[in-house]
C-alpha cells in the first residue's frame, strides 16, 4: 500500500545512526541495511514494503538472541512491529510488541547509547499505544520518561547527534502537550508546547523539510488552545505561520491536506474576530484544498470536505449571501448523509445532525418554516438515541429542540412552540440535568417566550423552575 510520505517525527521514528558504531561484522551490517531500508520505505509512505523489510529482518535474526547486538536488533524489530500496529490502528497489538522490545533491553547491563536510544523509542511507542486505549495519564508518564532518556543522551552526544536528537525531543514535548490538553490540563500542557515550538523553529531553519511538519503540528495545537482561551489575534498569527510552512511542503497530497486543515482553522478564527469577508476567502480555500482529496465517496477526507463546506456556508451567510450559503449547505448535508448511510456510526449521525441544524437556522431566517421543521425533526431523530450517552450529543439534541421551538414561534404556532420547550425541559429534569448550564439556557429562553407571548406556563412548569427562575406575572 503506497501513500503519503510519513513524517518521521509524527510517528516517533528517531535517528538510529549510533547503531552503525556497534555493527562491526558483515552480518551485522547486513541487518542494519535491512533496517535502514525499512525506515526509508516508511518515510516514503510505502507500508507494504515496510512490512516486507521487517519480515526480512525477522527471518535473518535468531529467535533467541545470543549477543547484545542481536538483542538490539530484535528490540528494533519489535519497535517496527509496534509502529506498524499504530499506523494500522491496532493499538493493543502495538502495546504487546513495544513491551516485548522493552523486555529484551531490560536484561542488558549499563546499556550504551544505541540501546538507550532504542529504549527511549520503545517507551514512546508504548505510550502512544496506551494513549489510544484510553490510558492517558499512564501514557503521559511514559512520554515524560522517554523525554528524560533523550535529554540524558543529549548531554553525552556530539553536536551532529544532538541536532538529530532535538527532533525527537520536540516530538516528545508535543506528545506531552497533547496528552495534558486532552485531560483538560492546559496549564501543564502549554509549557511543553511552547518549548516544542522553540525547538521546532530552530530545527526547521536548519532542516526545513524535516522540521517544518513537526513545527506545523505544534503551531496548530497552540493556536487551537489560544482560540479556546479567547486569544484570537495570537491564534491567527500562529495559524498563518503554519500556513507559510504548509505552502512549502513538497508532496502535493500532504500539502493540500495541511492547507485545507489550516485554512479551515483560519476561517473559524476570522469569523470569531468579526472579519467575515476574510473568513469567506479562507473557507473557500479550505474547500478547494479538501475537494481534491475527497473525490471518491469512500475517501477518509470526505468528512473534512463536508465540514469545510458547512463553514464556507456560515461565512457566506455572515456577509449576507444567503442564497449561495443555502446551496453550499445543501451540498454539505448531502455528503454527510451519504457518509451516515454508508457508515452508520454515532460520529456520522452527529455530523449529519449538525449540518441539518445549520441549514434549519438559515431556513428559519428565510421564513421557510416547513423545510426548517423537517430538518430539525431529522436531526432530533438522529440525536435521540445518543443524547443520554454523551454531554456533547445532549447539547446538540437540546439545541435541535430549542431551534424547533423557535421555528414554531416564528410561524406563530405558539401552542406547539410552548409544548416543545416544556417537553424538553421535563426530559432534562428526568435525566438529572436541572443544575447544568444547558438547562438554565433553555429555561431562560422558555421564560422569555412566555413574557413576549403573554402565555401561561404549563402544568408543573412553575414548580419545576421556581425559585431559581422567576415567572412573569400579570
Amino acid at each position: 500500500m503506497k501513500g503519503v510520505p510519513v513524517n518521521p517525527d509524527a510517528v516517533l521514528l528517531p535517528d538510529f545512526s549510533p547503531l552503525e558504531e556497534a555493527c562491526k561484522t558483515p552480518e551485522s551490517h547486513a541487518l542494519l541495511q535491512t533496517w535502514n531500508r525499512a525506515v526509508l520505505d516508511l518515510k516514503r509512505g510505502n507500508l507494504t514494503s515496510f512490512r516486507t523489510s521487517l519480515e526480512s529482518l525477522e527471518e535473518n535474526l535468531p529467535s533467541e538472541p545470543s549477543s547484545s547486538l542481536q538483542r538490539l536488533f530484535r528490540s528494533l524489530l519489535q519497535g517496527g512491529q509496534a509502529l506498524m500496529g499504530l499506523l494500522e490502528n491496532r493499538p493493543r497489538e502495538a502495546l504487546d510488541h513495544a513491551r516485548e522490545g522493552l523486555n529484551l533491553l531490560e536484561g542488558m547491563e549499563s546499556p550504551r547509547p544505541p540501546a538507550r536510544r532504542i529504549l527511549a523509542w520503545l517507551i514512546a511507542l508504548q505510550s502512544d499505544a496506551l494513549l489510544r486505549v484510553g490510558e492517558g495519564e499512564i501514557a503521559r508518564e511514559g512520554f515524560l520518561s522517554a523525554l528524560e532518556h533523550v535529554e540524558r543522551l543529549l548531554q553525552e552526544s556530539d553536536r551532529t547527534t544532538r541536532r538529530k536528537l532535538r527532533r525527537e525531543q520536540a516530538g516528545l514535548l508535543l506528545r506531552l502537550g497533547q496528552t495534558a490538553l486532552a485531560d483538560g490540563l492546559k496549564e501543564e500542557g502549554l509549557p511543553y508546547l511552547k518549548e516544542a515550538l522553540r525547538l521546532t523553529r530552530q530545527i526547521s531553519r536548519r532542516e526545513p523539510e524535516e522540521g517544518g511538519l513537526l513545527r506545523m503540528e505544534v503551531l496548530d495545537l497552540i493556536s487551537r488552545v489560544e482560540r479556546e482561551n479567547g486569544e484570537l489575534r495570537r491564534a491567527l498569527r500562529h495559524i498563518r505561520e503554519a500556513l507559510r510552512l504548509a505552502a512549502e511542503v513538497r508532496d502535493s497530497a500532504l500539502r493540500r491536506r495541511w492547507l485545507g486543515h489550516l485554512r479551515h482553522r483560519e476561517a473559524l478564527i476570522l469569523l470569531s474576530l468579526g472579519s467575515p469577508r476574510e473568513a469567506v476567502q479562507a473557507a473557500l480555500e479550505a474547500v478547494v484544498a479538501r475537494k481534491s482529496l475527497a473525490r471518491r465517496r469512500n475517501s477518509p477526507h470526505r468528512r473534512d470536505y463536508a465540514q469545510s463546506l458547512l463553514l464556507f456556508a456560515l461565512a457566506l451567510q455572515a456577509v449576507g449571501k444567503s442564497r449561495e450559503a443555502r446551496r453550499v449547505l445543501d451540498r454539505s448535508v448531502r455528503i454527510h448523509r451519504e457518509r451516515w448511510r454508508r457508515e452508520g456510526t454515532p460520529e456520522a449521525a452527529m455530523d449529519l445532525a449538525a449540518a441539518l441544524l445549520e441549514r434549519a437556522e438559515l431556513l428559519l431566517e428565510d421564513g421557510a418554516w416547513k423545510t426548517a421543521l423537517r430538518d430539525t425533526a431529522r436531526a432530533l431523530k438522529l440525536l435521540e438515541p445518543l443524547s443520554p450517552k454523551a454531554t456533547d450529543t445532549l447539547e446538540d439534541w437540546v439545541h435541535a429542540a430549542h431551534l424547533r421551538a423557535r421555528i414554531y414561534w416564528g410561524k406563530r404556532d405558539l401552542s406547539r412552540a410552548q409544548r416543545t420547550f416544556e417537553q424538553t425541559l421535563r426530559k432534562l429534569d428526568r435525566m438529572g440535568h436541572t443544575e447544568t448550564p444547558l438547562f438554565e439556557t433553555l429555561a431562560r429562553a422558555y421564560l422569555r417566550f412566555l413574557r413576549k407571548t403573554r402565555r401561561k406556563p404549563g402544568r408543573r412548569m412553575e414548580h419545576l423552575l421556581s425559585p431559581r427562575f422567576p415567572f412573569p406575572r400579570g
